[in-house]
């Protein structure tokens, strides 16, 4: 506990480190993965959390990956930190960080005793009983195991962030061609199913369902020049409609699923 770093340390490491550096927006990866770890937003983390996060972008399965890059795009984790070009490869300064850093953003938090504190074998006194502490971390660890099914659903404009941030990783790999041809069919998939689900919601309802003619799904489009500034404007054709729109993490992970070359990019070792 007494090894901590701020979010200006742990951008220099995940630029070293992550084999996602390579990405035009790394700043804004690391930033996000610098605000999840840092559950009581005190503007550090220690050891075990910076441990976790990259135990997991290296060792994760495929699902524990996605997991973090959807808990990355969502509060407390997610900020606005402005419509950086990918193209620009825009690089936030020292003093944006630690103001993005320190945003408070208020979400559900669990509810710990003030015993679980006091129980930590490290703030005794005297000699550190490492079985105790290795104890409370496995703990730890079975507390904060999570259902996939306990996760908030993704906003819109959530949504389209993921989606820019899946292409800038693609960006580079032998496959990028491919990835970006899958994630686009992933990315009309997900959207057609939501509009289903808004005509199926207006039977219900004496508010007039959009005729075929009007509707705004999106194409499925797989050609070789498909880029991010695409996906913006293809997403963005359902924010004409007043129905707001979200997805769950299952509707992600099932989409994600029927891509195989999606799923060999985020189980590939590193």
């Amino acid at each position: 506990e007494q090894y901590h770093i701020d979010c200006q340390q742990f951008r220099t490491l995940y630029h070293l480190l992550s084999p996602w550096a390579y990405s035009p927006s790394v700043d804004s990866l690391a930033l996000w993965t610098f605000r999840l770890l840092d559950e009581n937003s005190d503007g550090l983390i220690n050891f075990k959390e910076f441990a976790f996060a990259f135990d997991v972008i290296f060792n994760g399965s495929f699902t524990d990956r996605l997991k973090l890059l959807f808990k990355m795009h969502i509060p407390p984790a997610f900020t606005e930190v402005g419509t950086l070009s990918p193209s620009e490869e825009a690089k936030l300064s020292k003093e944006e960080l630690v103001h993005f850093s320190q945003l408070h953003v208020s979400c559900p938090t669990e509810n710990h005793s003030p015993e679980d504190k006091t129980k930590s074998p490290e703030k005794g006194k005297g000699k550190i009983d490492i079985q105790a502490y290795l104890k409370q971390w496995q703990d730890e660890l079975v507390r904060k195991e999570e259902s996939i099914k306990d996760l908030p659903r993704m906003s819109q404009s959530q949504f389209i962030q993921f989606s820019n941030t899946l292409y800038n990783l693609f960006h580079g790999d032998p496959d990028e061609e491919l990835l970006y041809r899958a994630i686009a069919a992933v990315t009309s998939l997900l959207l057609r199913m939501e509009e289903v689900g808004r005509k199926l919601q207006n039977t219900t309802s004496p508010v007039k369902t959009p005729s075929p003619e009007t509707s705004t799904s999106p194409k499925c489009t797989t050609q070789d020049n498909e880029s991010p500034q695409n996906l913006d404007s293809t997403i963005s054709q359902p924010l004409k409609e007043n129905t707001e729109w979200s997805f769950a993490f299952e509707q992600i992970l099932a989409s994600l699923l029927n891509e195989p070359s999606l799923v060999r990019f985020f189980e590939k070792p590193h």
